[in-house]
């Protein structure tokens, strides 16, 4: 007879995690806030920028941006060949050119210039999708949001913290988590059930030795360094993400 298995404990993963992970650099969104870099719009064409590109690309490319145009103004002021000069080491560096050239026009245009902190407005931009959308929303405007990829997404299935069959479904369970305490019951498209503890997917300011922002970005070790502040902040009852 085999034994029973233990509960998955969410905190004693994490806490192992951070451990392991504390030599690690951080994920590139949040080196550039820590240099500055942290209004919305700066956040937004850094997440742009990072899309299928190494942190150790995105960072100086966005830097490189970020020194000539830091404001959708400045942004809107340049040309597309100016911009392309300037993040042409990043992926894809023509196509993210006309979109950041776009949405810092519209900005300008129908924002008065300052990139309002509503993830609508996000989704609305052309290549934005909700990850990048709530890390900007996290990051920059200390919402409790979460930025789910495909890697969070496998590792957190695998630990049995979520169940769920896409990234869009675990965004969907960590957003009600991040905006509601109320026990209850996750889903996932083909009505099965869906394990969230939640909150603890939460992104949430933290005023400590670290950034004021909750490090839940690309990879599994932006998500699970702080993990345990994000479930500490905003409850532990499981959540109801039905469709």
């Amino acid at each position: 007879m085999t034994a029973p298995k233990r509960p998955f404990d969410i905190d004693q993963v994490i806490r192992r995690i951070r451990v392991a992970t504390r030599p690690f650099p951080k994920a590139a969104m949040f080196e550039l806030a820590d240099d500055g870099f942290s209004s919305p719009f700066e956040q937004l064409v850094a997440c742009i920028i990072s899309i299928r590109t190494r942190d150790e690309v995105t960072i100086p490319t966005a830097r490189r941006l970020f020194a000539r145009a830091r404001t959708p103004l400045e942004a809107s002021r340049l040309t597309s060949r100016e911009i392309d000069q300037l993040i042409r080491a990043c992926t894809f560096h023509e196509r993210k050119t006309q979109q950041i050239l776009r949405i810092a026009r519209r900005v300008v245009d129908e924002y008065e210039g300052a990139l309002p902190c509503e993830a609508e407005t996000l989704l609305s931009f052309e290549g934005v999708g909700p990850k990048c959308a709530n890390l900007v929303l996290g990051i920059a405007c200390g919402q409790p949001r979460v930025g789910v990829d495909i890697h969070v997404h496998r590792v957190t299935n695998r630990w049995g913290y979520v169940r769920t069959r896409t990234p869009s479904r675990s965004t969907a369970c960590s957003s009600r988590s991040a905006n509601t305490s109320a026990r209850a019951r996750c889903r996932d498209a083909r009505n099965a059930p869906c394990s969230n503890s939640a909150g603890r997917w939460a992104l949430k300011g933290i005023a400590d030795e670290n950034p004021p922002w909750v490090r839940i970005a690309s990879s599994v070790q932006a998500w699970a360094e702080n993990s345990l502040e994000a479930r500490s902040a905003m409850g532990s009852g499981a959540q109801d993400c039905k469709r």
